[in-house]
């Protein structure tokens, strides 16, 4: 399923979820990495994509790449079409101090039936009205 030029990643319950409504409508994602650090260095991948949810057949397959988070969505599987750097002279110098576990802490307190209602709420279309095609639970 995944290969050389494939990659994805573990959505997980937010506020919006503009990113699938704009892959299911223009089905093309630009992703950016910024290096804070010592080095400076921009890098983007220029990517195709789809989004696959718990209804989906290959969910099982895909969601045994990552820790059982909780408030998982949906996963986001890209093909990289392009991968482009840049020097990111203009990125800030910033030092990294922690995750942030408000987004963990959220989801364990709505629940398994809280977090279905709220993605019902706030996740089933864009901010423009757009489908997420997102299977809520």
């Amino acid at each position: 399923m995944l290969g050389p030029n494939r990659a994805c990643y573990l959505d997980l319950t937010g506020s919006g979820n503009e990113t699938a409504a704009l892959l299911l409508q223009h089905g093309r994602m630009t992703v950016m990495f910024c290096s804070f650090t010592r080095m400076p260095q921009i890098l983007r991948l220029y990517a195709t994509g789809r989004v696959d949810s718990k209804a989906d057949a290959v969910w099982a397959e895909l969601v045994g790449h990552f820790p059982d988070y909780p408030g998982i969505r949906q996963i986001i599987v890209l093909d990289i079409e392009m991968v482009q750097t840049a020097c990111g002279y203009q990125v800030p110098l910033m030092e990294f101090v922690a995750e942030r576990e408000t987004l963990s802490k959220s989801a364990r307190s709505k629940g398994p039936e809280g977090l279905i209602n709220y993605r019902a709420e706030k996740n089933m279309t864009s901010i423009d009205g757009l489908p997420t095609r997102l299977f809520n639970d």
